[in-house]
C-alpha cells in the first residue's frame, strides 16, 4: 500500500534506515530521521551489509526497503495506490475497494507488479 508523502510530516513518524526488523537500523523522527534515509550508506539485513546510492536516483532511498513507521491509525484517505503480486490478489484488492468506494476521497489504482515482491 502505498500513501501520499504528505503524512511524513505528520507528528510521531519514526524514519527506519532499512526493513525495520533489522537490528542494524537506525531510527529517528522528523527531519533528521527522513535525511537519514538518503545517506551516502547504511548498513541493513542481519549481518550489517552495507548499501549505498549506486544506482539510486536522488529520491530514491539508500536502501530500498527504508520505512516510514507511522505511529496511529492510518486512515485510507492518503492511499494512492495499492501493489499486487497476481491477478488473484488484484481480483480480491478490486473487490474490497468496490465495497469502500463510498467512503474513500478517491480510489486509489491497484497495479499488478510481480517484481515487488521478489
Amino acid at each position: 500500500m502505498e500513501f501520499g508523502p504528505e503524512i511524513l510530516g505528520d507528528p510521531g513518524v519514526v524514519f527506519s534506515t532499512t526493513n525495520n526488523a533489522y537490528p542494524v537500523a537506525q531510527r529517528a523522527t522528523g527531519l533528521e530521521g527522513f535525511e537519514q534515509l538518503f545517506a551516502p550508506a547504511v548498513r541493513w539485513g542481519y549481518q550489517g551489509s552495507v548499501h549505498d546510492r549506486s544506482g539510486r536516483q536522488p529520491n530514491q532511498t539508500t536502501d530500498p526497503q527504508a520505512e516510514a513507521l507511522y505511529p496511529f491509525a492510518l486512515t485510507l484517505d492518503h492511499l494512492h495506490t495499492i501493489t499486487v503480486k497476481d491477478e488473484t490478489t488484484l481480483y480480491a484488492a478490486e473487490a474490497a475497494l468496490s465495497v469502500l468506494h463510498y467512503k474513500l476521497p478517491r480510489m486509489p489504482d491497484i497495479v499488478l507488479a510481480p517484481e515487488a515482491f521478489r
